[in-house]
């Protein structure tokens, strides 16, 4: 082979000229478009799972300004109006709650779940105010929750232990029954309004749907007491036993008191006069309760059992069995056809009414519970125990 050999001058001006035409070349490839072709096998495999395909094309640096991202992250219209809308005032969101919120049924039974557990507050009662706003659970002084926020309200100083809590019918007032008497609070700022102090140990009460009087349970006794002058107006006596629970009918005519001596024994307000004295239960009586239409009365004992009785006649309808404790609280759904029980044995009951069945037990309690109330719209039940805890159940959302 035949050497060349060159000057410096003229190889570098080879280097030159070869550089130049390399970049000339670069250039062109850059900017010619490819031919389109069949598509890459890569994609047309199928990807098995925990595999991840390789793709040809690298995604964009910086995806904040892809035009198709703009719109959903900053003009999405679901989210615009949520944001854009002031607060609901409290009748808004009380209006949405109730038209949102399912009834406890007995279709739904099985749906029931719990939806909040307030915590170190032994329950010996629980009450609903009217509206269902409030939630006021008698323990060692008075705990009222809102139940739309689920936080505690305020707290009462009722100066110790509280047997029986009850709002008034109009909710500006509670009831408070305990070792020193009957006292009256008020809702809004939970100052004292009242005190019916002279009566003696108070074991239960309850408003009469009127508002006009409080029928108070007071040793073996029945008290009824004028709610605007304090007045002692009758007592009604005729029990062998503590009468620990107290309950005006829905038109406030009869009264219905559960005593010790396993009797529960119906007044009419009016005249003081014992209608029916119902002894089917062989132990103390530990709740009563009227049917929304005041043609029934359910009933719990220590007994294990739950009695359900014709009032105009004092019959025993039905005897409810399925408790393994005592049976210390009873409560009727708003539409009636539910009955809830609180027990011994740890578990909230659902019952039909109609039929007396058992249709589902609530557990969740870790002690004795000792009450259970509906609320008025009926999509909530609050049960309260000796766990220290009390619970909300309800249709989960």
């Amino acid at each position: 082979m035949k050497t060349i050999r060159l000057s410096p001058r003229q190889a570098l001006a080879l280097a030159l000229s070869a550089l130049v035409m390399a970049s000339l070349a670069c250039s062109a490839i850059v900017q010619e478009s490819p031919p389109p072709g069949p598509p890459q096998a890569v994609s047309a495999t199928p990807v098995e799972a925990g595999e991840h395909a390789e793709s040809p094309v690298e995604p964009s640096p910086v995806p904040v300004e892809s035009p198709p991202t703009v719109p959903v992250t900053t003009e999405s219209p679901p989210t615009v109006p949520v944001t854009a809308e002031p607060p609901a005032t409290m009748d808004d969101a009380d209006t949405s709650q109730a038209q949102s919120a399912p009834l406890i049924s007995a279709e739904d039974v099985g749906h029931v779940a719990q939806l909040a557990v307030w915590d170190d507050i032994f329950a010996k009662h629980v009450a609903w105010s009217p509206d269902g706003r409030l939630l006021a659970v008698a323990a060692h002084n008075i705990a009222v929750y809102d139940a739309l926020t689920l936080q505690e309200a305020r707290v009462i100083d009722a100066g110790g232990w509280v047997n029986s809590v009850a709002f008034s019918p109009d909710g500006a007032a509670l009831a408070s029954a305990a070792h020193d008497g009957v006292w009256l609070w008020d809702v809004g700022g939970g100052g004292e309004l009242g005190a019916f102090e002279g009566i003696g140990s108070a074991n239960s009460v309850a408003f009469s749907p009127d508002g006009a009087m409080l029928a108070v349970a007071v040793d073996m006794a029945v008290k009824l007491l004028d709610v605007a002058s304090g007045r002692e107006l009758d007592t009604f006596i005729g029990q062998r036993g503590t009468v620990g629970t107290v309950a005006f009918s829905p038109d406030g005519r009869i009264l219905a008191a559960g005593s010790a001596d396993s009797t529960i024994r119906l007044w009419d307000v009016a005249s003081g006069r014992e209608i029916h004295t119902l002894d089917r239960h062989k132990s103390w009586v530990q709740s009563v309760a009227f049917s929304p239409d005041g043609q029934a009365l359910a009933s719990s004992s220590v007994d294990k059992a739950v009695k359900l009785w014709e009032v105009s006649s004092g019959r025993e309808l039905r005897t409810l069995t399925g408790h393994e404790g005592q049976v210390d609280g009873v409560s009727f759904s708003p539409d009636g056809r539910l009955l809830a029980s609180a027990s011994w044995d740890l578990t909230v009951r659902l019952w039909d009414v109609a039929s007396g069945r058992e249709l589902r037990a609530l557990t969740g309690h870790t002690s004795w519970v000792q009450s259970v109330a509906f609320s008025p719209d009926g999509d909530k039940l609050a049960s309260g125990a000796n766990d220290a805890t009390v619970r909300l159940w309800g249709i989960a959302p």
